[in-house]
């Protein structure tokens, strides 16, 4: 819903990173435009981490609208590219991005200006992305070696 509006509004084409395409025109049809308003996508099946990355160091912005707290992976890609990211659920997502972080991940109204302010506003668009850059380093072996010792008593020899 929100990539749609991103398209309406700025004609931006739309990616979508998926397990399962949709192979049929006629079923992307009533999928993507009757239920989601979105005109045209584009569908990249899974593959190769290095294809992917290729394939996502090209987008303007991002967005993963998510419940699980485990998956901070798109977060850190999208950082290391130094793409803006709209986001909820994961812990690295709320540490990467907090200024387009979500709480409620089905609030596609504040998703939505989070986005068209990231697309419009080059000062805010900037500060997303360097905080993000700036923030990566505390995913390194040493750092998450040391934060989960702390987690758990387990001293890393």
């Amino acid at each position: 819903a929100v990539a749609g509006r991103i398209q309406q509004k700025y004609g931006y084409p739309i990616i979508v990173f998926t397990h399962t395409p949709i192979k049929s025109v006629e079923k992307m049809h009533v999928f993507y435009k009757e239920l989601l308003d979105i005109d045209t996508i584009i569908e990249f099946e899974q593959r190769q981490w290095r294809e992917y990355i290729k394939q996502q160091s090209i987008c303007k912005i991002a967005i993963h609208l998510d419940t699980l707290e485990t998956r901070g992976q798109y977060a850190l890609d999208n950082a290391c590219l130094r793409v803006p990211l709209v986001c909820s659920g994961s812990v690295a997502g709320k540490k990467l991005f907090p200024f387009t972080y979500l709480d409620y991940p089905r609030d596609v109204d504040k998703a939505t200006k989070l986005a068209f302010r990231l697309i419009e506003d080059e000062k805010f668009r900037t500060k997303v992305i360097d905080y993000a850059w700036n923030k990566v380093n505390e995913y390194t072996y040493e750092s998450i070696g040391k934060q989960f010792s702390q987690i758990t008593g387990i001293q890393n020899e």
